[in-house]
């Protein structure tokens, strides 16, 4: 996740809480630069930059010496920190894509569009057409979603048809 601060952060942070351990993350840590921060002094421009990074944050189980291999092993902690915001972030989007899903499942429901004694032509009318539907786009769009591009941080909603 992209994040903005005033102090340059350092590459991890181990925070121990009982029996736990948040480490923090940051990485590609630039610094922002503002023309206004070039007309005042040295020491009030350091006062006034600005640091953007990418930060990711874990909990682990507490056990001796973690901060040590956190340290000794930055580039295996880091990517599992990577690996679980995405799995975190992609569950959060399916879930919110299957409750949309659900939205729309009753629109799909043979038994409730279909009379009864309905020949096997109108009946195979009937599905190419529900097939092609805007309704039927529309559910096709929500289970492309883990398809798009930047999936799961950047997703694109499809727009639900009336």
């Amino acid at each position: 996740m992209k994040v903005r601060g005033g102090t340059r952060p350092e590459p991890y942070r181990c925070v121990r809480s009982e029996d736990r351990m948040v480490v923090t993350f940051t990485e590609n840590v630039k610094e922002i630069t503002n023309e206004i921060l070039d007309a005042i002094s040295e020491e009030d421009a350091e006062l006034g930059k600005e640091y953007e990074y990418d930060r990711y944050q874990m909990t682990v189980p507490y056990r001796e010496n973690l901060e040590s291999d956190v340290a000794a092993n930055f580039p295996k902690w880091i990517a599992l920190a990577k690996q679980q915001e995405y799995d975190e972030k992609a569950a959060d989007v399916r879930a919110k894509r299957n409750a949309l899903l659900a939205e729309t499942d009753s629109a799909f429901c043979i038994d409730r569009i279909l009379p009864e004694n309905i020949s096997t032509t109108a009946f195979t009318n009937k599905l190419k057409e529900l097939a092609q539907s805007d309704i039927a786009k529309y559910r096709q769009a929500l289970r492309d979603i883990p398809e798009q591009e930047g999936f799961p941080y950047k997703v694109k909603w499809p727009t639900k048809p009336q």
